[in-house]
């Protein structure tokens, strides 16, 4: 018997949108472009139906996470009005 903690938690394209703050055409084009990996669940026959693991979800956003660049020195050939 497995416990609720050894379960795979996933979510569907729905889901992202919330958690993303974007619009489901924008999850799917993500999916889509390989930028999110995502699991096609619906039998061969029927339209895609996506779910995405927590990892994956996590991977993306690490992907994604903006780092503050190091400062750079000003430029010394900036020509300055007097």
């Amino acid at each position: 018997m497995t416990s609720p903690d050894d379960e795979m938690k996933t979510y569907r394209p729905q889901d992202l949108t919330e958690i993303l703050h974007l619009r489901p055409t924008q999850i799917y084009r993500l999916i889509q472009n390989g930028e999110l990996a995502a699991v096609n669940v619906s039998s061969g026959t029927r339209r895609a139906r996506y779910i995405v693991t927590e990892e994956e979800l996590r991977d993306f956003l690490q992907r994604r996470t903006v780092r503050k660049a190091n400062p750079t020195r000003p430029n010394p050939y900036v020509r300055r009005w007097r």
